[in-house]
């Protein structure tokens, strides 16, 4: 698809000088913002997505100017109708998958706070993307692990075994404060008070204070007293370790949970499940977190988001109370007719 040229607008920024040096100033720009390595590969992924789009379609990489609204909505038009696996060996096995909603959703996100940068800094006379619209995200229910699900988590794992204490410690830390896998990640020892059973862990934004509960304490006593390796270096204090006493890594955690995957049989296991189940957990009790304190245990920096686990533990409640039938409060026994027919005792069929 021939992109058509939309001309080259009146900016403060010199138009015709590569986008990609706006982009490199725009990291500088996020990191003395104090936004995570993370965050600032997801933003970078879906400008070389665009850029690779653009220079793939014209024969040059794209300046100032091509940094259009229109531009961007073919970009992200073909990320749509792309296949979700292309380049990758197991592509032919998932020809008929596509790019997650939530996925074209951040790629627009991320497009625009760019084009919001460009416009406060000066570079743009406005901001370049103000009509691109966010894609519709679809709104599924919040779906935790189960009572059942849980114990045969926890179950599986002896605390009395160096490996196994380290899972358990790991996944009962996730499900009793509901942190992120970056924040346990980041979690080092002076962040645990074991005495009072609380932990101070560094967000997106700032610290918190995050309560657990005695069952939590234990199994992180048994891992710090008998099963955590020596650091390899003085310098390194994280909590979780690597068999040979490095600070364990993202692609650690996430080999970590593959196991958990495997052992247990709950395939749809990932870290922010756990984070899930602590939120609707929470509202589930006979006395339920606050709404403002559920707030600050997750580190939301609006209650917008936090409002969902509200709404979806009522949804858990609902599923799970068979006593709020209508029908079996009505007392109806019902009989199945020779013909197949469902009919109530006590009544001639119409």
């Amino acid at each position: 698809m021939s992109i058509q040229r939309l001309g080259t607008l009146s900016r403060r920024g010199e138009p015709s000088l590569p986008i990609d040096g706006y982009i490199k100033l725009y990291n500088a720009h996020l990191k003395t913002e104090g936004k995570t390595d993370k965050t600032i590969k997801i933003y970078n992924y879906a400008l070389s997505l665009f850029s690779n789009y653009f220079t793939g379609e014209e024969g040059r990489p794209p300046t100032l100017a091509d940094f259009t609204a229109d531009n961007v909505r073919y970009c992200l038009a073909e990320a749509a109708d792309r296949p979700k696996w292309s380049g990758q060996p197991w592509s032919a096995t998932h020809a008929d998958e596509r790019v997650a909603g939530a996925t074209l959703h951040q790629y627009t996100r991320s497009l625009k706070s760019f084009g919001a940068w460009l416009a406060r800094e000066g570079h743009t006379e406005g901001h370049p993307l103000f009509t691109v619209r966010l894609p519709k995200l679809d709104q599924r229910e919040l779906v935790p692990l189960s009572p059942d699900e849980e114990e045969r988590l926890l179950a599986a794992y002896d605390e009395r075994r160096p490996f196994d204490c380290r899972t358990k410690a790991i996944l009962m830390v996730l499900l009793d404060t509901g942190i992120r896998a970056g924040e346990l990640l980041r979690l080092r020892l002076d962040d645990l008070n074991l005495e009072e059973g609380f932990m101070t862990v560094l967000g997106k934004r700032r610290e918190r204070s995050i309560p657990f509960g005695h069952g939590c304490e234990r199994i992180l006593r048994m891992y710090l007293t008998f099963h955590r390796p020596e650091p390899a270096t003085p310098e390194i204090d994280c909590v979780f370790l690597t068999v040979d006493g490095y600070s364990l890594t993202e692609a650690g955690l996430r080999m970590i949970f593959e196991r958990v995957k495997h052992r247990t049989g709950l395939a749809r296991l990932h870290p922010h499940l756990l984070r899930h189940t602590y939120a609707l957990r929470s509202q589930e009790l006979h006395v339920p977190v606050p709404v403002l304190a559920l707030q600050q245990y997750l580190g939301h920096s609006s209650p917008t988001v936090t409002e969902r686990y509200v709404h979806a533990a009522s949804s858990e409640r609902l599923k799970r109370a068979r006593q709020f039938s209508h029908l079996d409060a009505l007392n109806v026994r019902v009989r199945r007719s020779p013909s197949g027919r469902v009919r109530p005792f006590g009544r001639r069929g119409v």
